[in-house]
């Protein structure tokens, strides 16, 4: 008998606030709730996720490194250096992208499950952002 594969619990907010006009919810139908949960703005699928266009890479002696332009990285102390498992995800994030989709790619790249590659790829995502080569935008 083949096992599923193991997937994350996950849970999702559907904000309903430019739609719900203050209706308890609990004494909805069915119906209702699915035609709200239609419209709502489901806000994890639509934050997506860019390179900061102030930093480039450069291949120098088989290191992949981030390099601030101009004074961009005045705070930065230090250098920011990727495995090739973090280049690829920097390759990818050239263009905008969901975290759904880099999961996607970055398990397709490695043969493996998204479930197997979500949690690397969010901690990945989370320190691109906090250091800022990274960027959010809606």
């Amino acid at each position: 008998m083949k096992k599923k594969p193991y997937r994350t619990p996950e849970l999702h907010l559907v904000n309903l606030d430019k739609i719900q006009n203050g209706k308890d919810l609990s004494s909805l139908s069915d119906e209702e709730l699915l035609a709200l949960l239609k419209q709502g703005n489901h806000e994890e699928n639509k934050k997506l996720y860019v390179a900061n266009s102030e930093y480039i890479s450069r291949d120098i002696a088989g290191e992949t490194i981030l390099v601030p332009t101009n004074t961009y990285g005045d705070g930065l102390n230090g250098m920011i250096t990727f495995n090739q498992a973090g280049v690829f995800m920097w390759e990818q994030l050239q263009e905008k992208r969901t975290e759904a989709e880099l999961i996607h790619l970055f398990a397709k790249k490695y043969e493996k499950e998204d479930c197997e590659v979500e949690a690397d790829v969010k901690m990945f995502l989370d320190g691109a952002v906090k250091r800022g080569f990274v960027t959010v935008c809606e």
